[in-house]
């Protein structure tokens, strides 16, 4: 089909099939570091585990080569408008849960950095 339109308007087609990136696996000693993390932070209730799913996405390069986790972070606000997924037009991230972000990723450098190496 691309050959023949491109036939059609005096062009030449290559065509590069690129079979997407690499699932993102998290790494159990990060995730368990983030969530303790968040726990310690903004308290254990408001820490949630839920189930995984499957993504695709470029962070999937930097698990292949480090131990990492990919986790979510709450964004829902009903009373701000805040309940549209990722990617939606209307999407609109609740700038208060970017605090919480923040403390937990510094919390989880900090602890990690305390480490002793094996």
């Amino acid at each position: 089909m691309a050959e023949g339109t491109a036939t059609s308007h005096g062009a030449r087609v290559e065509v590069d099939i690129h079979k997407g990136e690499p699932g993102v696996v998290n790494d159990v000693e990060m995730t368990e570091l983030i969530a303790a993390s968040a726990k310690a932070c903004i308290g254990a209730d408001n820490v949630l585990s839920a189930p995984g799913w499957t993504i695709a996405d470029d962070f999937g390069y930097y698990s292949e080569k480090r131990p990492s986790v990919y986790f979510r972070l709450g964004i829902r606000n009903e009373e701000i408008g805040s309940v549209f997924p990722l990617h939606h037009a209307r999407f609109r991230v609740d700038e208060a849960a970017l605090k919480v972000g923040a403390i937990t990723l510094v919390a989880a450098a900090t602890a990690f950095l305390s480490m002793e190496a094996p």
